[in-house]
């Protein structure tokens, strides 16, 4: 029993170590690529329209980061699809035809956020290789103006992965430990009363 426990409880400190590793990896900042695009967009009432020039190929090590500056509420999508297909399936600025290939095409949605008025930041990272497309949507009445930034980012490792990780193994290892810990603990003092 106490050689079992006691195998347990390094395993235990092993995956608890492995976890710490991986959080010093999740701290450490992300650099920038030197990647970026900005730019101002009007949107007339009931319209859309393609951001940041063509679409970027991201992955877990490299993802977004998008600033939106808005003079009233919108709709910002990231999608997996290239922006030629988008604009032969659905054109310029018609809400009605994106709005049917959006339907048609809804595995492909990888963000969709509701922008308030005023300035907000974003950021995505996919869970695998993807070529995103930034888009704007107006639903409104008015007219919209949009100032955006998109910048490209990378990490060490992605924290995608690394997180669910910390979260699965960091309880499994403090149980291990702890079970160890306490049989020690029970052994000396068996040791002292004999």
């Amino acid at each position: 029993m106490k050689r079992i426990s006691t195998v347990l409880g390094r395993i235990g400190t092993v995956l608890l170590a492995l976890c710490l590793a991986l959080a010093i990896l999740v701290l450490i900042p992300p650099a920038n690529l030197g990647i970026s695009t900005s730019g101002a967009s009007q949107l007339n009432s009931e319209t859309f329209t393609l951001i940041g020039g063509s679409s970027l190929s991201l992955n877990p090590q490299i993802f977004v980061k998008v600033s939106l500056d808005v003079n009233t509420t919108i709709e910002f999508y990231i999608i997996n699809i290239l922006q030629q297909e988008i604009i032969e399936e659905a054109g310029f600025y018609n809400l009605t035809k994106f709005d049917n290939f959006m339907q048609d095409n809804a595995d492909k949605i990888l963000l969709n956020e509701e922008v308030s008025k005023g300035s907000t930041t974003l950021e995505f990272t996919p869970n695998g290789l993807v070529n995103a497309t930034f888009i704007i949507v107006n639903r409104n009445v008015h007219a919209a103006s949009v100032n955006y930034k998109i910048e490209l980012l990378t990490s060490i490792a992605p924290k995608v992965r690394i997180i669910p990780t910390i979260t699965y193994l960091g309880p499994i290892g403090a149980v291990l430990t702890g079970q160890w810990v306490f049989v020690e603990i029970k052994n000396r003092k068996r040791e002292k009363l004999a």
